[in-house]
């Protein structure tokens, strides 16, 4: 409601959120309830009108609180530690530039092996999997190893093992509830073909005046 009434450049009355109300279709017909319960929502108005560089601090308590829990669990510490986080890396695939963002990347140089890490928020972390071809966040992974693969290579460790794209799933409604997902190889051969018929039929758009093929699925 918030950002249908900043977004519309109106002003916080009680007859514009009546109005937004009815049109977002709000079950609660107790008008001046709702105003005043959006007036009390001042930071998030702040937050919302000009977002940048803060944080609300009702996300601010919840993401502490996640991370307090991890900490305590040191099968997921050992994704979480001794790596760079936010790893940025731009490289070239099948022609195009892509920029990747790895939220957590641990290189081991003892052992060789690479671990690229996602962080993700669930309601129910158990049922993630259900959730990663639905979302495509297998060609996330997928991207990310490419990236990755890449980057040794520019960095004389093109022989490192890179291990299975890993995503930590960590409950949105209770912190402590955490899982680990590892994703399957028939996820990331899907995720490849997807990619490269997405990369395809790009270049086809590009050179036919945004013209995408018929037989583009993703």
């Amino acid at each position: 409601l918030i950002e249908e009434i900043i977004n519309a450049k109106e002003e916080f009355t009680l007859e514009v959120v009546t109005k937004y109300s009815e049109l977002l279709d709000i079950k609660s017909k107790k008008f001046e309830k709702t105003f005043q319960e959006v007036l009390d929502n001042q930071s998030y108005i702040n937050y919302f009108e000009d977002n940048k560089n803060k944080f609300l601090k009702v996300n601010y308590d919840i993401a502490k609180s996640i991370a307090d829990e991890l900490r305590k669990d040191e099968d997921m510490m050992y994704y979480l530690s001794d790596g760079v986080a936010q790893f940025q890396h731009t490289f070239e695939y099948l022609g195009l530039p892509f920029l990747i963002k790895v939220d957590f990347l641990k290189v081991n140089d003892e052992d060789q092996e690479v671990i690229i890490t996602d962080l993700k928020w669930s309601s129910f972390p158990p049922k993630f999997s259900d959730s990663i071809a639905r979302y495509f966040y297998h060609i996330q992974g997928k991207l990310y190893t490419l990236g990755i693969q890449d980057w040794l290579e520019k960095n004389n460790k093109s022989h490192y093992i890179i291990r299975p794209f890993t995503w930590v799933v960590t409950s949105s409604l209770k912190p402590g509830i955490t899982e680990l997902n590892i994703m399957s190889y028939k996820d990331e051969i899907q995720a490849e073909y997807l990619i490269e018929e997405a990369v395809d039929n790009l270049k086809y758009a590009l050179q036919n005046d945004g013209k995408v093929r018929e037989t583009f699925e993703l």
